[in-house]
């Protein structure tokens, strides 16, 4: 990860890792880079004032506080629909580390797209940026939601999602834009929701708007008391990992299939 203070976060499961492995016979135990956490990583030099106009202009040009100096990225700016995986570059993920990404999972069936989010001055994690909700079926398209003040750019939307089978919708505005006191998270974490199932979510309660917005899709929703938890960076999505799944891994982007090469990057 690209924090200094979560460095040795992974050390928390490796008992659980350990465990997975000696059970499933078919796991692959696999670790990315650490980085150095070395201040050579880091542009030291990033304006961190979110109201001034350097901030916006470094972001619009996808400048960031990390650099470009060793390969970088937090597992929770990944996406996975199917064999598709779409990567944010951000705050805690670089080019070279969603390069390695590629790199590494290009041979196993999977493509990874590097997608922006330039209205975000704070961009960090995805899964309050993009979220999906209902997934594609014969007889619908897929819905993912994304923040109408920080949509994804026209040329990634373009790009990735033009000829596939999923839309993106505006996901409602928040219950209320103040987050709690301590909280370094945006109030997005109205979607920071967790699907358990096609037409089932668990969401925090007070999120009223969030609420009727997947209810009118006919997804119930589980209420939990969970606002508490935003002081921790994060809510149920960011705060839960699913490890066993049933069912294959579908194709969502057939029209992709012609080309291997043409969505990878940005121009």
């Amino acid at each position: 990860m690209s924090s200094r203070s979560r460095y040795f976060e992974s050390m928390a499961y490796r008992t659980i890792l350990n465990d997975y492995f000696e059970k499933d016979k078919d796991m692959l135990w696999t670790m990315a880079p650490k980085p150095t956490m070395s201040e050579n990583m880091y542009n030291v030099d990033f304006p961190f004032d979110t109201n001034c106009q350097e901030r916006k202009d470094w972001i619009q040009n996808y400048k960031y506080v990390i650099n470009e100096g060793e390969p970088c990225f937090d597992a929770a700016e990944v996406l996975r629909l199917g064999k598709d995986l779409i990567v944010q570059q951000s705050m805690t993920a670089n080019r070279k580390g969603i390069d390695w990404f590629r790199r590494h999972v290009k041979s196993r069936g999977y493509r990874v797209h590097e997608v922006h989010f330039p209205g975000d001055l704070n961009p960090v994690h995805i899964d309050a940026s993009l979220v999906p909700l209902v997934p594609p079926t014969n007889e619908r398209k897929g819905i993912l939601v994304n923040p109408p003040d920080r949509p994804i750019t026209k040329e990634d939307k373009d790009r990735i999602f033009t000829g596939s089978s999923w839309e993106i919708l505006d996901a409602p505005f928040p219950n209320s834009m103040v987050v709690p006191e301590s909280c370094e998270s945006s109030a997005w974490l109205s979607i920071n929701l967790l699907m358990v199932g096609p037409d089932k979510a668990i969401v925090e309660e007070t999120e009223i708007p969030t609420i009727n917005f997947l209810e009118s899709l006919g997804i119930k929703c589980i209420r939990v008391p969970y606002r508490d938890s935003y002081r921790f960076d994060g809510s149920i999505h960011c705060q839960t990992s699913d490890v066993q799944r049933i069912g294959e891994c579908h194709n969502y982007f057939p029209n992709m299939d012609s080309n291997e090469n043409q969505t990878t990057t940005n121009s």
